[in-house]
């Protein structure tokens, strides 16, 4: 694993890179690839260093770039030429939130991807945490009604992983995956947050030892937790199970035909009982390779980013 704070911050800043992307002080604290715990004065004695005349890193209107040269090709950019910047987008998948929280069995719903770090994208993906034993129901509520809140504000909806309450800690333990979860933007935390957090963190702590919990969002409104009050009741017991059993069945079987039609299941899909994992694009791994290459161009240590070391 990485030790030298110099090689963290340009590994760091090279991941970024990836996406034509500087970070600030700030964003890189909280991304900082390595176990040891830093302080935002540590990252500024460093990067004074780093900027000096002839150093690996460029200062721009307060972001910060690594100057190096590249063969490793930049992620173009996935928001459309007319989608609106990354400030809308994100006011408006807050608005969704505030009502797709409503829905009966959703704990917890958090922004990753793209928008999560301040770029524009094509569309929000979210995280769901669902209550114990309805993840299945939860997301075909989101699926449905969801999506259709998010039609109405303008919103393009990607649920792109579900866990119930029951499978909090997540996988696979690696860069990405670390990352998405220590820049997550929380929308609606109905006290599954800091369980996810506290799941997660000891593994996340060997790979960005100095990051901290979120931000809380702005608590559901009275409206939104007595539909959702309401719902639960009407499929409380053996009703929900049921009907969460069917809609595990229903996304399994789409799931292996879609597999069956393309010759090959999708290696990111992972779909069992309280676990949703539905990364069907296979964008982790051509990240986590790019990023790979991009270590070895900097001559830094890169064993530990697929989660094999540290």
């Amino acid at each position: 694993m990485l030790q030298d704070l110099d090689a963290r911050i340009l590994a760091t800043l090279a991941y970024a890179g990836l996406f034509g992307a500087g970070l600030t002080e700030q964003e890189l604290l909280q991304r900082l690839f390595g176990a040891q715990p830093m302080h935002a004065a540590d990252i500024r004695e460093a990067l004074d260093r780093l900027t000096a005349p002839g150093g690996p890193v460029l200062p721009d209107e307060g972001r910060y770039l690594v100057t190096a040269p590249t063969k490793v090709a930049v992620f173009p950019a996935t928001a459309e030429g007319d989608a609106p910047d990354a400030a809308t987008q994100l006011d408006r998948v807050r608005r969704w939130a505030a009502r797709a929280g409503g829905l009966p069995f959703v704990r917890f719903l958090g922004l990753t991807g793209s928008l999560a770090k301040g770029a524009p994208g094509d569309d929000a993906d979210i995280l769901v945490v669902a209550a114990e034993g309805r993840a299945f129901l939860a997301f075909a509520l989101l699926r449905t009604v969801g999506r259709f809140l998010g039609r109405l504000g303008g919103v393009r909806l990607c649920f792109n992983f579900v866990v119930d309450e029951l499978h909090l800690p997540l996988e696979p333990r690696d860069a990405f995956t670390a990352t998405e979860f220590v820049t997550m933007v929380p929308l609606f935390d109905r006290q599954a947050g800091s369980a996810l957090w506290l799941a997660n963190r000891p593994w996340i702590a060997r790979l960005c030892g100095s990051a901290r919990p979120p931000s809380q969002p702005r608590p559901a409104g009275s409206g939104a937790q007595a539909l959702q009050a309401l719902g639960e009741v009407l499929m409380a017991g053996p009703i929900g199970t049921l009907l969460d059993r069917m809609c595990f069945g229903i996304k399994r079987r789409r799931l292996e035909r879609q597999g069956e039609a393309e010759g090959h299941a999708a290696p990111e899909v992972i779909c069992e009982a309280g676990l949703l994992k539905h990364h069907v694009s296979g964008h982790r791994g051509a990240i986590l390779a790019r990023f790979i290459a991009r270590l070895a161009e900097l001559r830094l240590d890169h064993a530990w980013v697929e989660g094999r070391a540290g």
